[in-house]
């Protein structure tokens, strides 16, 4: 069982901490500005400090920097845009679809005046109504998992879309593949890094060494490059 804490520290900020009793190591990570630490189960406050002492140089360098989503700007995805606004009501957050002058859809998201988006709460806040905007075009997911798969010849149960932020696909044991909406983020070439992987667990229900040669053949032989690449993605909504 994880347990969910979190540190006060001096260099750092509040770091979000939890207990893994099957982690062996402090690791740590940057979830948008926020950071979040996993530590083996029995350590005590005093040992995560001094670990969170012995990385702050490291992990400030790498520290990415706010989330720019201020009014007036626009993100373009390959099935729909973002666009922000500012809101008429000073304290609040609303969205709402939208098409361009070119007839592309797309979600205006709209803050107020009182708000400030780089606050951690306003952060959260806005990072909701971009998943919803993520969900309500989720479907042409699915549309390129069939057309990988049938390029492939492999083909799971059945595919559906979850609305999970944390894992980006999952295949059960019933051979069914999920896929999150969140990848509508990401560009196709890790999109389909995605799909290939779920599908490679059709045949290796595992992260063993034959589980990458396959995802990889699956992917043209550069599915550790586009692994890399999707660990170093800088998305544009908070995980």
């Amino acid at each position: 069982m994880m347990v969910k804490g979190y540190i006060d520290h001096s260099t750092l900020g509040r770091v979000i901490v939890t207990v893994n009793p099957r982690a062996r190591r402090f690791t740590a990570r940057w979830k948008g500005v926020q950071l979040h630490l996993t530590v083996p189960a029995g350590v005590n406050v005093a040992s995560t400090t001094r670990a969170l002492d012995t990385m702050a140089v490291k992990l400030l360098a790498s520290k990415p920097s706010p989330y720019d989503i201020e009014p007036g700007r626009r993100i373009d995805f390959d099935y729909f845009f973002i666009v922000f606004g500012r809101s008429a009501v000073p304290d609040e957050v609303r969205s709402r679809l939208v098409h361009d002058e070119s007839g592309r859809r797309g979600v205006e998201i709209a803050i107020g005046s009182a708000l400030d988006p780089s606050d951690r709460g306003v952060e959260k806040l806005l990072a909701k109504h971009m998943r919803h905007a993520a969900r309500f075009f989720a479907s042409h997911l699915l549309d390129e998992a069939v057309a990988v798969s049938s390029r492939l010849g492999v083909a799971p149960a059945g595919w559906s879309v979850g609305s999970g932020a944390g894992r980006l696909g999952s295949c059960g044991a019933d051979r069914h593949i999920s896929i999150s909406c969140m990848c509508v983020f990401l560009p196709y070439r890790l999109r389909e890094y995605i799909i290939c992987h779920e599908l490679a667990h059709l045949t290796h229900f595992d992260h063993s060494a034959e589980f990458h040669a396959l995802c990889s053949r699956y992917c043209g032989g550069d599915g550790t490059a586009r692994r890399a690449e999707l660990k170093s993605f800088r998305w544009p909504v908070p995980r």
